[in-house]
């Protein structure tokens, strides 16, 4: 059966919304199918979920229970590259926000590896892979997690080699005197990109909207230009995603400012080496053609135009530019001194109307799965995919990069992007009728499509948990997410 046709989605509870504290994150005890003989003497909820998920699942349940079992053996044979990718996108330094609200967790990655190790049977290779935003720190997201003591112990003990990537193209850093900079020493994908033009598929395409307007904040606005025009829709693929036989999709579940909810499918934009070729909102107001807020505001129409005007005239100039719109909002904001001057740093397609990130999002997810290694979409899935999201601690409000922790205590399971992002929405107590992404998901008819079924046909494996209250929906988002209070 094609990924599209699936329509099941696994659901189990931890027992407790609580991670193993201390990596890299044995099981408490050891169970048949377990390679090693380290056990923690402090409870592992975490593991026993992942193991109770792949039953539900299905995955080889008639050899649950013995050294046999092979749950992951339906999508990995030996010798194949996998790749796995969490939810890394920034450090709780930088955030300044709880680790276990921003990324996915490591017990979570020990947990998934060690049954990709059984099903590779000691042939084969896995890289661990994500694109942080451009000012995170990578290492400090892998030690936070805990994921770095996880990698350590696993290459030691293994024959196959476990390596990870951080798959940003460009890294920013802050000058000596606080200005952006960026770092010429990050390497990127070692085996490096592939620029994937959808041409005429792109879900940008027939827009009828001014192509200059496209923008994605930090990112330069000269490389999204050439990828995304009247010609062009290119994204820049990391060829460590287009060489993989499989791709585990780790996503973290919380809210997105853009997008409304980071799940399966928006945790796959990470497979893009530079953000500048991800189009997030197309700048000015609903009224102008724009989607970047809406209506009409004449105080962000003079900095698009004061920033058209400047940026071709160098370096100096643009940054010149740049300090005076910060200047300007901070009088702005002092000037009103009400709750409606932060309007001026919730723009940036923080809202429902946002027309472009939910294509952006679903370009790239074709991408993922019909996208050939010679860099040229095909009519027929080119790799094997699943997604095994971690809700045990969930973030809310303004997420991905600020979120607040909420318990969660789920994870779910599925091979199907699509059905397991309606799942995570229900359980945050949202419609996913009213996140862009998901619901135009099951727009996509024939070729390269990613759901061949309706949300009313999704199958739930296992059993929904009864979570207290709904998720606190982004900034900009307020009242539209939530599902009508009579829904069951």
């Amino acid at each position: 059966m094609a990924f599209c046709d699936v329509k099941t989605v696994g659901v189990v509870s931890a027992f407790g919304p609580t991670y193993p504290s201390c990596p890299p994150f044995h099981p408490d005890c050891c169970y048949p199918e377990y390679a090693y003989t380290e056990t923690s003497s402090d409870p592992n909820p975490v593991y026993a979920a992942l193991r109770r998920l792949l039953l539900v699942m299905g995955l080889d349940a008639e050899h649950f229970g013995t050294p046999a079992w092979d749950p992951l053996g339906e999508f990995i044979r030996p010798g194949d590259r996998v790749v796995l990718k969490p939810n890394w996108v920034l450090d709780a330094d930088t955030a300044a926000k709880p680790i276990e609200a921003l990324v996915t967790h490591g017990s979570i990655v020990r947990a998934v590896l060690d049954f990709v190790l059984v099903a590779l049977r000691g042939s084969g290779s896995i890289v661990i892979y994500d694109t942080p935003i451009m000012d995170a720190n990578f290492g400090r997201i892998v030690g936070q997690s805990g994921a770095q003591t996880v990698i350590d112990y696993l290459a030691s003990a293994q024959q196959v080699p476990i390596v990870m990537v951080d798959g940003r193209q460009r890294v920013v850093v802050a000058g000596r005197h606080g200005e952006t900079l960026v770092d010429h020493r990050v390497i990127g994908d070692p085996v490096g990109y592939a620029e994937f033009d959808l041409g005429a598929d792109s879900l940008h395409v027939g827009l009828g909207a001014d192509w200059r307007r496209f923008d994605v904040g930090k990112g330069e606005l000269d490389i999204m230009r050439m990828a995304h025009n009247d010609s062009h829709h290119r994204y820049l693929i990391s060829r460590s995603v287009l060489e993989a036989d499989v791709l585990i999709n780790l996503p973290k579940i919380k809210t997105h400012v853009k997008a409304g909810v980071t799940g399966a499918l928006k945790n796959i934009i990470g497979i893009v080496g530079d953000k500048s070729y991800l189009p997030h909102y197309r700048r000015g107001g609903s009224r102008r053609g724009g989607d970047e807020y809406e209506g009409l505001d004449v105080f962000m129409e003079v900095r698009d135009r004061v920033a058209d005007f400047l940026r071709p005239k160098g370096k100096l100039a643009w940054q010149f530019g740049r300090a005076g719109w910060a200047s300007l909002r901070r009088l702005a904001k002092a000037v009103s001194r009400t709750p409606g001057a932060s309007r001026y740093d919730a723009k940036s397609g923080s809202w429902p109307g946002n027309d472009t990130l939910w294509r952006t999002i679903l370009d790239v997810n074709r991408i993922l799965f019909y996208g050939a290694r010679n860099g040229t979409l095909q009519r027929t899935p080119q790799r094997h995919c699943l997604a095994l999201a971690d809700g045990i601690i969930c973030g809310e409000g303004c997420g991905p990069l600020s979120p607040d922790p909420i318990p969660g205590g789920f994870l779910l399971g599925s091979v199907n992007a699509v059905a397991l992002d309606v799942v995570a929405a229900r359980l945050m107590g949202y419609d996913h009728r009213n996140l862009p992404a998901v619901m135009h998901a099951f727009d996509l008819v024939g070729a390269c499509c990613l759901a061949s079924f309706k949300a009313e046909e999704i199958e739930v494996l296992g059993q929904l948990p009864q979570l207290p209250r709904a998720f606190v929906e982004p900034p900009g988002w307020k009242g539209h997410l939530l599902l009508p209070p009579s829904t069951n």
